[in-house]
């Protein structure tokens, strides 16, 4: 498994006061962690190149501009995304699947990710609910412009924003090459049921 952040490890701990104490289990644990990674240019990175992935995975992926013009501020998110689709395609595997976490609000679900998908050749293979203490245990939301006492929460409060009640309102969604998606939506059709199987058997004897 590879970790990543967009900033050099120096800005990562002026930005995040805590973040050893995340990046320590993950080394302790065998986990590569590498700074300094442009997920919409992941060639940049030299310990990538040649690299591939089955899974590759951007959370809540925010160009964090400060944008106050909503519409150029979706626009901006939108080139972000379709280069990290472009890019991280040429660091997948096969059968691989790309994977983006956003919350389930305004202005994200304008960001139409389904169709910047499709614009690269891929498909949605499946959202499922963005549950951390499930899929990433001790994992804790921050903001791309690091820690700010005014703004930022030591929990999970800023994925529950625009969420009904005390619920985190996001989503992971997976998507997958189309033409591998095709593949095995046509596999399905050509094996036989069980009960198919059966029945050739019986006539056979």
């Amino acid at each position: 498994m590879t970790a990543t952040s967009y900033d050099t490890e120096e800005v990562v701990r002026e930005k995040y006061p805590d973040a050893q104490s995340h990046i320590t289990p993950l080394v302790e644990s065998g986990v590569k962690v590498i700074h300094g990674v442009d997920a919409a240019n992941l060639n940049k990175t030299k310990a990538l190149k040649g690299k591939t992935f089955d899974v590759i995975v951007f959370n809540f992926p925010h160009v964090g501009l400060g944008i106050k013009d909503q519409d150029r501020n979706i626009l901006a998110n939108q080139e972000l995304i379709s280069a990290y689709f472009e890019s991280a395609l040429e660091h997948l595997n096969p059968a691989g699947e790309i994977h983006i976490a956003l919350k389930n609000s305004h202005p994200y679900t304008q960001w139409n990710i389904k169709t910047l998908a499709s614009n690269h050749g891929l498909s949605m293979r499946a959202k499922t609910p963005f549950i951390p203490e499930t899929m990433y245990p001790l994992y804790t939301h921050r903001r791309t412009i690091g820690f700010d006492e005014k703004l930022s929460t030591t929990d999970n409060e800023d994925l529950k924003r625009g969420g009904p009640g005390d619920i985190i309102n996001c989503f992971t969604f997976a998507f997958w090459r189309v033409e591998f998606a095709r593949k095995q939506s046509e596999s399905k059709k050509k094996k036989p049921s069980k009960h198919q199987s059966r029945d050739f058997d019986d006539d056979s004897d």
